[in-house]
């Protein structure tokens, strides 16, 4: 779940940052395809908004501006953007500084001081998810815009229709747009355009319909498109039984977050391994996108272009859905070799499967489960189950106070399940990072060595550390939390395997 969200979940009152909600968003023709409305100014139809296939960039739209001057992006992300306003306590300033210079913004900004509603908003959320201003607003803005590629936001039909819009440019031509290239994603990007050689090679992947059109001969490496069909009604049933078109009212388990990605029709996680004139050659890396029939959407969700590029390059049903994975190999020579024979190896992801659970466990505790696909009945003793901390001096912000707070689990598994298809995990997500208070006792703790954190968007989320572990003897560790936890739900999760390689000669 993201930040944005969370907050909606919890109710805050975003409209007092300048995020006013509404039952039923109107577009307007420059509304992109594909947007995700976060909220609205209140005048003149403005709106913010995240678009489909360009990441988490947050976009100002301003209907009634100039010709050519309706979007612009204002943050990199919505955690920036609430940055953003505490730097500038006005989400006017930030809409409206890509009309101004530095001076007539920080007027603005001094002139319009924020509403005792905002600043209690907005340090709610700085204390409770670590939010910390934007040192210098108007340059991150600016330098934002100027860096960035309009012509990659996706327009609707409308927006080049001179009914709609009198100032209306000529419609792009996709087909004339396509290009590969080894730095870019699935269109335009840096670097020069890639060879494309065809393919045309179909074949089945278990019940998986699977086609490999084109591959591509790049200055740095090759680039292979996979692209993995999947059933529209199949896909529409999947969209329904988990009401996917109204995510953002849900919440979603973490038992049902597991199944929802083991049965997503358009969710085929794989590792490809590429051999070229009889030599393997190294994954660097990928990109996904996917393609939604128009039948399994409503008129809140549109395809991106991108997607649709994709789609009518390689001719493909539009009534189907379709998952695009491209990924890219480094050459193993100084230049690209003359492809004389290609193949690769597919091997999918195994999926993790929640077993049971345990609830606060002691020492010499066991717990019996059964492997949810060989049936085999385990025993995990808790050998010790231990409240630690780890050192704040660990972590590099000064501005921020992380959590340090977790426990430390030992165990043993019989009969062992081989490899790394066992996992014992915190069912907790741990506590995010928070805005430090002022300091005067002049505490000042060791640095630890030995110790990797590893984060997520929501703060971290395990811990590694070396040392201690045998061949029999078993450490996991909890989320991190700012307080010791007297209760802690551990998942006993296997990693299963659902397909079997697959190898493909495409020349």
């Amino acid at each position: 779940m993201t930040l944005y969200q969370t907050l909606k979940q919890r109710n805050f009152n975003l409209s007092a940052i300048g995020l006013e909600q509404r039952e039923n968003e109107v577009t307007y023709f420059c509304t992109p395809k594909g947007a995700k409305i976060l909220g609205w100014a209140g005048v003149d139809g403005i709106h913010f908004c995240t678009i489909r296939g360009l990441g988490k960039t947050v976009f100002a739209v301003s209907p009634m501006s100039t010709p050519g001057e309706y979007v612009h992006p204002i943050a990199k992300s919505f955690e920036d953007l609430l940055g953003l306003l505490l730097s500038c306590g006005s989400m006017d300033a930030v809409e409206q500084a890509y009309l101004w210079d530095r001076a007539r913004f920080d007027e603005y900004c001094r002139n319009n001081p924020p509403s005792e509603e905002f600043s209690e908003v907005m340090n709610t959320i700085r204390e409770q998810w670590g939010i910390a201003p934007v040192d210098d607003p108007f340059s991150y803005i600016k330098d934002l815009q100027d860096s960035f590629d309009y012509g990659t936001i996706p327009y609707p039909p409308e927006y080049y229709d001179p009914d709609m819009n009198p100032d209306a440019p000529n419609a792009p031509d996709v087909q004339e747009q396509w290009r590969v290239t080894y730095e870019g994603g699935f269109t335009g990007g840096r670097g020069r355009a890639g060879k494309e050689i065809a393919v045309k090679q179909t074949f089945l992947w278990g019940r998986e319909k699977w086609y490999v059109p084109s591959v591509y001969i790049c200055g740095r490496g090759l680039v292979i498109d996979f692209c993995m069909e999947a059933d529209p009604d199949e896909l529409k049933a999947y969209i329904d039984k988990w009401d996917l078109l109204h995510e953002s009212r849900n919440h979603y388990t973490k038992d049902q977050m597991e199944q929802m990605r083991r049965e997503h029709p358009l969710n085929p996680e794989f590792g490809a391994y590429v051999t070229l004139n009889g030599k393997e050659l190294r994954r660097d890396h990928g990109c996904g996108i996917t393609w939604i029939p128009e039948g399994c959407l409503n008129e809140e969700f549109r395809n991106d272009t991108q997607a649709k590029q994709v789609l009518e390059h390689y001719g493909l049903d539009p009534l189907k859905g379709w998952s695009f994975c491209r990924s890219f190999f480094l050459w193993s020579t100084k230049r690209a070799p003359v492809l004389r024979s290609l193949k690769v190896l597919l091997r999918r992801d195994p999926v993790t499967v929640t077993a049971d659970q345990m609830v606060s466990p002691k020492a010499g505790d066991v717990k019996s489960f059964t492997h949810p696909v060989t049936g085999v009945r385990h025993s995990l003793t808790v050998r010790e189950c231990e409240a630690q901390r780890i050192d704040q001096r660990h972590f590099q912000n000064d501005d921020l106070e992380y959590p340090c707070c977790y426990t430390m689990l030992t165990y043993t598994l019989e009969p062992e399940i081989p490899g790394n298809q066992f996992w014992l995990r915190d069912d907790g997500d741990g506590d995010s990072p928070r805005q430090k208070r002022a300091q005067t006792d002049g505490f000042a703790p060791k640095a630890v060595s030995g110790i990797g954190i590893i984060g997520g968007a929501d703060g971290p989320t395990a811990i590694i550390m070396s040392g201690r572990n045998s061949s029999k003897l078993h450490t996991a560790y909890s989320s991190l939390y700012f307080e010791p936890r007297e209760s802690i739900c551990w998942r006993l999760s296997v990693r299963i395997r659902t397909m079997e390689d697959m190898e493909v000669v495409l020349l």
